[in-house]
């Protein structure tokens, strides 16, 4: 129990760190809480900076969710002890120790968790994320989508309660984070990255 305590710590110290802001003062461009939608993510990383600081950014937010799982996972010899060390890398990410608490929205790190405890999971859900963000051109409609399916695809490839059980969680999360998406959709202010097939 102690070791998971230890595991737990150390994941969400590793969630925690703020991949945008720090590519933002490498790459010498605003900071993205200053800018766009506030947003750390790779998203608004690349209305501010461009493309290969957001593609370094979305790389580093889904290692910060699978290398915690999967080291941990080792080291127990427990999927679901590795299960829950990539959960606190991604409450790490959405609750940042090293910026007060004020992070992300979780899409990228909750990838990188699932990618290793169901790779066949996240591959469904690409095709998902896909449809979706084509139907209007908006990324957080993909990303809501997804995360609304999670529980249900992991059950459906995995066929194991516990993961579903604790992709909840992920899914509820990432749902609470895109309030904001949401009202700015209702009120046809979201920003789009192109016209999507249904407008």
């Amino acid at each position: 129990m102690k070791a998971f305590y230890v595991y737990s710590a150390i994941s969400y110290l590793i969630g925690s760190i703020p991949s945008g802001v720090i590519l933002s003062k490498l790459f010498g461009f605003t900071d993205p809480r200053k800018a766009g939608s506030g947003n750390i993510g790779a998203t608004n990383v690349y209305r501010v900076g461009g493309r290969l600081p957001a593609l370094l950014t979305l790389l580093m937010d889904v290692a910060k969710g699978y290398l915690p799982a999967w080291i941990f996972s080792a080291l127990s010899g427990s999927l679901m002890v590795g299960f829950m060390s990539g959960f606190f890398a991604f409450l790490g990410h959405l609750f940042p120790i090293y910026l007060g608490f004020k992070g992300g929205k979780g899409v990228a790190t909750a990838l990188g968790v699932f990618l290793y405890v169901s790779p066949a999971t996240i591959l469904i859900l690409f095709f998902v994320f896909i449809a979706a963000f084509l139907s209007k051109g908006i990324v957080s409609v993909g990303s809501m989508v997804s995360s609304v399916l999670l529980p249900f695809a992991v059950l459906v490839v995995e066929k194991d309660w516990r993961l579903f059980l604790g992709a909840v969680p992920f899914s509820i999360l990432i749902l609470v984070k895109h309030i904001p998406n949401i009202k700015r959709l209702r009120e046809g202010t979201e920003k789009r990255v192109f016209k999507g097939i249904f407008g």
